[in-house]
Parts: structure tokens; sequence; C-alpha cells
């Protein structure tokens, strides 16, 4: 039903942007190298720096400076490459993109609040737990915004597909660092939860990109949905 609501606001909404989606614009070869740079590079750096404190939310430290440095990487790795983000980035009109993203965040929130609140899952958390969402929002950002560059507009092939196979590389990430420190276990824990915001919000990201022309606004509403999701859910420990 969200989905399909989604899809249809989307629709009635944003004129479909007449242009391809903006990207890095990349070969295949070079998504591909990039991506696996991110993967393999990101567990080995965090093994040799403490994080499991960063916030004071279970679980979360480790995995937000996961998704934050991978999305280093990978923006690091495209500026590399001749395609940097920063041109498109001053060029964006940032009503557009803003206004899109809390769109989506709304919907999103609200539909989830309305279903689960009475349920399993609270996602109106308390006012000492919002100033971490913020927090978690700027750790996310790099990833989700590095990932929807990387895998936009490819040169010889479809961004869909990019997408997915980006994501994969992120779970291969995940599951290498836990090879290398057991400790991290836990995201064995929080590996379905992952996937599944990836398929939810890959879906309606793909359909908002297509509709502007433009993946930042799908970026940021699925970092802003997941930092206030992980905040409103995950237990504090002091």
């Amino acid at each position: 039903g969200l989905l399909w609501f989604w899809w249809s606001l989307c629709y009635f909404l944003f004129r479909r942007h007449p242009l391809e989606p903006l990207g890095a614009h990349l070969p295949w070869r070079s998504v591909l190298l990039v991506s696996l740079a991110a993967a393999v590079l990101t567990p080995l750096i965090l093994r040799f720096i403490p994080v499991g404190n960063v916030l004071p939310l279970a679980v979360s430290s480790y995995l937000a400076v996961h998704f934050c440095l991978y999305g280093l990487l990978l923006l690091v790795g495209t500026t590399a490459l001749g395609a940097s983000p920063l041109p498109a980035l001053r060029r964006l009109s940032w009503r557009q993109t803003l206004g899109s993203m809390l769109l989506m965040v709304a919907l999103v929130t609200l539909v989830l609040g309305t279903v689960t609140q009475n349920w399993w899952l609270n996602v109106f958390p308390p006012f000492r737990r919002i100033p971490w969402a913020f927090v978690l929002f700027v750790l996310l950002v790099p990833y989700w915004v590095g990932d929807a560059w990387l895998t936009g507009n490819l040169r010889n092939g479809s961004s869909r597909w990019a997408f997915w196979i980006s994501k994969a590389f992120f779970i291969g990430s995940l599951l290498l660092a836990v090879v290398i420190n057991r400790d991290l276990s836990f995201i064995f824990l929080v590996l379905p939860v992952i996937l599944m915001i990836f398929i939810l919000f890959g879906v309606m990201g793909s359909r908002l990109t297509q509709r502007t022309g433009n993946p930042f606004p799908a970026a940021l509403g699925t970092a802003a949905i997941l930092a206030w999701l992980i905040a409103a859910t995950f237990p504090l420990i002091r």
C-alpha cells in the first residue's frame, strides 16, 4: 500500500524529468572498482579505530560510522575518477530537493507510526533521543549521497542493477567486518532490517529519482528516515 501510494504521489506531484538522472556517469568497471575498494577498506580501517561508544545507542555506533566511512570512500573514489558530485550539488534547486526529501520522510514516518505505534515499533521517540537522530543523519548522509551519485546514470549499463549490486557490496563489507572482528557479531541481528530498508527505500527512491532526475532527495530522505528509526528504536545505553 505504501509503495503504491508513493508511486502515485510522485506521478502527480513531479513532472517526469526529460533527461537522464544526475550521477557520476562512470562505466561499470569503475563502479565495481570503487564499490570493492570501499567494501574492503572500510572494515579494515575501522578494525583499528575504537568506535563502539560514539553514540549512546546500542549497536548503532559501529553501524553509523561504517556507513559514514564507506560513503566517504565512495565519494573519494568517484572524485579520483574525475566524477566529483560537487558541481552537480552547486547547481541543484535546493528548494525542490529539500521539499521532495521532507515529503518522503513525512509519508514514511506517518505511515509507519500509524501502523506500528501500538504494535511493536515506536517511531516517535522521546525528546532526549532527537539530538541523536540529527547526529545519525550527519553520519549516514555520506553513504546515501555517495551511493546515489556512484550508481546514478551509468555510462554503459542500467543504474537499477548498479544500485542493487552496490548494496550487495555494502552487505559484504559488514560481513567482512564480522570476520575481522568477532565482537561485531551483533551485525547479524540487524542485517534483515538493513535488507528491508534497502528494498523498501530503494524502490521509493528510484521512483522519486525517475520523476525528478535528481538522486539527492531520495538519498537525503533515506538517511533521515534511517537516522530517525535508529534513534527511536535502539536502546539507550547511557
